[in-house]
């Protein structure tokens, strides 16, 4: 006995015959299976890296900054201005840091900043 299985690709339905005792999820659809799982699991590991990446630079730039600040609101003798100035200077610098981290670590990232800087340039020098 022959049944008959519909397969849809590239918005198109046909239609094949499928000898019995043979099933779709072959071989071949495990190991689709299994590429998709572990493309999809690589994308989180690297979500997760950059991530990593731009709170620990969070933390880096603002952490002394609020401690700073709590303690001349406290006591504003004990913080001389410059440490004062450097610290609120490198919260700024955080923003400064995010674009390159994020050109660092994701690759789509990476080749968004380059077109977008590539186009600026080629359109300056016209």
């Amino acid at each position: 006995m022959t049944k008959y299985v519909y397969f849809v690709a590239d918005h198109s339905t046909t239609m094949c015959e499928r000898p019995e005792g043979k099933s779709p999820e072959g071989n071949e659809m495990k190991n689709k299976a299994k590429k998709k799982a572990a493309h999809h699991e690589n994308k989180e590991i690297n979500i997760f890296i950059t991530l990593s990446y731009i709170i620990f630079s969070y933390l880096l730039c603002w952490v002394p900054f609020h401690f700073v600040f709590d303690i001349s609101a406290i006591s504003p003798e004990l913080v001389p201005e410059p440490i004062y100035t450097f610290t609120f200077w490198l919260t700024y610098f955080n923003s400064t840091l995010n674009p390159f981290l994020y050109a660092y670590s994701n690759k789509e990232f990476k080749q968004a900043f380059k077109k977008v800087v590539k186009c600026r340039w080629v359109r300056k020098c016209k």
